[in-house]
């Protein structure tokens, strides 16, 4: 079954490939205009130069270096799989203790479970940010009566 997707995926690849490569243009002249390319001349458009087809012998080297980085990966993918199935048919690894230790020892349970300390409070009760170089602000003053 792995054949037959990894078969139809290979086709599915030749054909986009085939289908995307680069077509020559029918008008030998593209035109810029402003921020878009067209086919056809626009008002302040300027004609671009086409760069020249690749010459055979570059379009067969860069086939045959598309051929080996396809070879290569198809390897990889094979080897992957290996892997996986390898893998799957592993037991899962299982990690014993000796019979004669355990995993903790009384001591440190006694340590994992002792209480906690309460936690300390400011002095004021409230806490008042200062900016940086203030003094410490004292003691709360209290208003004075006034005197009838």
């Amino acid at each position: 079954m792995r054949r037959r997707l990894l078969g139809a995926a290979m086709a599915a690849c030749l054909c986009t490939a085939a289908v995307a490569q680069p077509m020559k243009s029918q008008s030998g002249t593209i035109w810029r205009c402003g921020n878009t390319y067209s086919q056809f001349p626009c008002d302040d458009g300027k004609a671009m130069s086409q760069p020249p087809a690749a010459s055979p012998q570059a379009a067969r080297e860069s086939q045959a270096q598309t051929d080996r980085i396809q070879r290569h990966a198809d390897a990889m993918a094979r080897e992957r799989e290996r892997q996986e199935d390898r893998a799957a048919r592993q037991r899962p690894g299982v990690f014993a203790h000796p019979s004669g230790q355990q995993a903790t020892s009384s001591l440190d349970g006694e340590r994992l479970h002792k209480p906690r300390s309460p936690k300390r409070h400011t002095v004021g009760g409230d806490f008042t940010a200062r900016g940086a170089g203030e003094a410490p602000a004292g003691p709360k003053k209290k208003k004075k009566k006034p005197v009838d």
